[in-house]
């Protein structure tokens, strides 16, 4: 783009009628009403750019003694507005034809937008500003002195509810830094993030009181809260005994990029691996799963049939197990797809059940399809929570009460409340300790 320096600049109000504005590249001009409304309150902030028509080097359509070099938007606006007389910042030097557009693209190119963080930002100062003025409205009465957060919706045309959230979100972000709101892509992400940790912080408060109000004096409660365990399952596994376990459910990431598939759940510390690393941690699991199986024992491994369906097949029988390819079903009653133009909504989810020696289904010929409702997403501690019915009739189809199992990657530890409901007994792992709180809300409406 070619550079220029301006000789010599004046600042002057200029006639509209004096003015070319030519042929430009932009077409649209959006919202000049809304545009016009804000000059007409805040005056022209930025002056709009005009050369000396005696200057410039190229085809012009009138002989006025200026040429708009920049501020068409503005232009309109206080066309709309019909004032005569405008603003202009005059450059006097020499231009030509690829100087003009170059000004022209440099206009648009170069201009940023506000992000988020400091529009929101800005909203929070001018109603604090608005308030220090005017002081705090006290009553919602129409004549009632004082500002309110209503008014200043009113001021920059958003309805309260709107502004409500932006301040929300504006006073997390200088409240709790640590939290990086500001970094998100989106403002909808950064809402999306701070209300998954207000549930997260509520859950971890309600299941503390809760656990300190039970006390250890409660064995069924210490029992069951015990089972879930916070840690590495691979860790776990290793100091089990050989030949001890009769059920494990290995349900892993699905290594499918989960948080962008599941764009309207909240994938807030879930731990997705990488496709790399797989088939490696998947192979390590069952290995160990094998070995601290008895015989006659099942194994449930949930997975993402694309790609992984052959791979998964392949891991088990290297590992000794024994499986029909023909997987179970879990059946949703709605679907949901990133590309409904090229791709069916996926409204199911995957299952192999795979054995250990002479192994028997306790609920014979039952079929591999379980038509289940998914968890309502508000009433989700974690993004992929299974419902408790579900879950249920998969572990009675394969086990009886009695049963001593294992859940490498517990997740929401709805595996643990069924197993409990089936007397059965059963521990697990997981990373995420905010989940085992979740579990422990959980846990305490069903001990009720």
């Amino acid at each position: 783009m070619t550079k220029f320096t301006t000789t010599h600049t004046n600042l002057n109000h200029v006639a509209l009628s004096d003015i070319e504005v030519g042929e430009r590249f932009r077409k649209e001009y959006k919202d000049i009403d809304l545009l016009a409304q804000s000059i007409n309150k805040n005056g022209l902030i930025t002056p709009i750019a005009i050369g000396l028509a005696s200057k410039i080097d190229f085809k012009r359509e009138t002989d006025r003694p200026y040429v708009l070099l920049a501020g068409g938007r503005r232009m309109k606006a206080v066309e709309f507005l019909q004032w005569t007389n405008v603003p202009c910042r005059i450059y006097d030097q020499h231009l030509t034809e690829l100087d003009f557009r170059s000004i022209e693209l440099a206009e648009n190119l170069d201009r940023k937008e506000m992000s988020f963080a400091e529009e929101i930002a800005l909203k929070k100062e001018i109603n604090s500003l608005q308030i220090s003025i005017h002081g705090r409205k006290i009553t919602k009465a129409p004549d009632a002195p004082g500002w309110s957060q209503a008014d200043t919706a009113r001021l920059i045309k958003e309805s309260p509810a709107t502004l409500a959230r932006d301040l929300q979100l504006a006073d997390a972000i200088e409240k709790f830094p640590e939290l990086k709101l500001d970094s998100c892509k989106t403002k909808n992400e950064a809402f999306k993030l701070l209300k998954s940790v207000g549930k997260t912080i509520h859950n971890n408060i309600k299941a503390t009181e809760y656990t300190q109000s039970v006390g250890s004096s409660d064995t069924l409660f210490k029992k069951l809260s015990s089972a879930y365990i916070i840690g590495d399952c691979l860790e776990t596994m290793k100091k089990m005994p050989s030949n001890t376990i009769q059920f494990i459910e290995i349900d892993p990431p699905y290594a499918i990029d989960l948080p962008t598939i599941k764009r309207d759940n909240d994938c807030n510390g879930y731990n997705e691996i990488s496709v790399t690393e797989y088939l490696g941690l998947m192979k390590k699991v069952f290995s160990e799963s094998y070995r601290i199986m008895k015989e006659g024992s099942w194994l449930i491994c949930w997975f993402g049939p694309d790609p992984w369906f052959q791979h998964i097949v392949d891991l088990l029988r290297e590992c000794k197990f024994t499986l029909n390819t023909i997987p179970g079903i879990w059946s949703k009653p709605n679907g949901q797809t990133m590309q409904p133009e090229i791709y069916l909504a996926n409204s199911y989810e995957t299952f192999f059940y795979a054995r250990k020696g002479n192994a028997r289904i306790q609920k014979p010929g039952r079929p591999n399809i379980f038509h289940y409702s998914p968890v309502a997403p508000a009433k989700k501690y974690h993004p992929t929570q299974r419902p408790l019915t579900l879950m249920q009739e998969i572990y009675s189809t394969f086990c009886a009460p009695g049963t001593v199992g294992y859940i490498p990657f517990l997740g929401s530890g709805v595996g643990l409340l069924a197993s409990h409901t089936l007397q059965m007994n059963m521990l697990g792992n997981d990373l995420n300790s905010s989940y085992k709180d979740g579990y422990i809300l959980q846990l305490k409406e069903i001990l009720k």
